[in-house]
């Protein structure tokens, strides 16, 4: 007979419960902000309720798992309705939380036209992550800093400086990242001589079990080197051309071409301008660091929250 109520509950329970194994003195009561208590610390039952699968399967489903967890990579929604989450033209995050260092998220509670912002650790971690969960109306900040923007940016000159700017921080970014692919690379090519040299040894009448362990970890060394050049590979420093002619345009008239533009567009132009955001919830205040004298503009925290 099938267990309809574990089935239905079963995609959010540990895969070795599926196997009846029980946990107990699992989360934590005492502590505010801290759910579960340390894993050496809980109680494992096996056999505590019936089975959805055997243990023979749930050897594969952890080894999975396991590998799916060290595979995974948090990416950000393609198209996301708050202006100032993901990260800024250099690769850095956009807007962050000065008192834990993490990034200002996008939060709703399911209501129509709820958007707020919130430090990300507080969000997921509560006070063992943050010690502020100070809540900020999404429109009323996006609405302050668009504004602050328009203000800022008005004359041909400053155009000019912002382009030249943000340039030449984006090319610095792509010759520290070509360096990066360069220094492992050569690395890795030392290392694939110094392993050949001692496999011709072996030919040459060299015993092998003198090699062996040199050989094994010179192939650990070029195998970590491929893991960090595949990684980088996949990230690449954004190609982004930023077009003085476009930027004139976007300003001569702000809030049109704000208007027009899509989600991912408002984005990308909104960097263009600004470098990053920071909010220091023991002040109360958002600082936005502008391009191209990364001038900072405080906006107090008040009836957004």
């Amino acid at each position: 007979m099938v267990d309809w109520h574990h089935c239905r509950n079963a995609p959010r329970q540990p895969p070795r419960q599926y196997a009846g194994t029980a946990f107990w003195n699992k989360e934590n009561h005492k502590e505010k902000g801290v759910r579960f208590n340390p894993r050496e610390e809980w109680t494992e039952v096996e056999n505590a309720h019936p089975a959805l699968i055997d243990k023979d399967q749930l050897v594969p489903l952890l080894a999975r798992k396991a590998k799916a967890r060290r595979n995974y990579r948090f990416a950000p929604a393609s198209v996301s309705p708050y202006l100032f989450t993901g990260t800024a033209l250099e690769g850095m995050p956009f807007f962050t939380c000065t008192a834990c260092g993490g990034n200002m998220i996008g939060y709703r509670n399911g209501a129509e036209r709820w958007y707020k912002y919130v430090c990300g650790n507080a969000r997921s971690r509560g006070t063992a992550g943050c010690a502020y969960h100070t809540i900020i109306d999404k429109e009323w900040l996006e609405r302050s800093v668009l504004s602050e923007l328009e203000k800022r940016y008005q004359t041909p000159k400053r155009i000019k400086e912002i382009v030249a700017s943000v340039k030449n921080n984006m090319d610095t970014t792509a010759q520290d990242y070509h360096q990066s692919i360069k220094r492992f690379t050569d690395k890795k090519q030392d290392l694939v001589l110094q392993l050949q040299r001692l496999l011709d040894a072996v030919k040459a009448g060299m015993p092998p079990e003198v090699v062996i362990p040199e050989t094994h970890k010179l192939r650990d060394e070029i195998a970590g080197i491929d893991d960090d050049l595949i990684r980088l590979r996949k990230a690449p420093p954004a190609a982004t051309q930023i077009e003085e002619e476009a930027v004139e345009k976007f300003l001569s008239n702000f809030k049109t071409a704000y208007d027009a533009a899509t989600w991912p567009e408002r984005k990308q132009l909104v960097r263009t301008f600004i470098r990053n955001m920071e909010f220091d919830p023991e002040k109360r205040e958002i600082r936005v660091h502008f391009y191209p004298d990364l001038a900072v503009q405080s906006i107090c925290v008040g009836r957004g929250t």
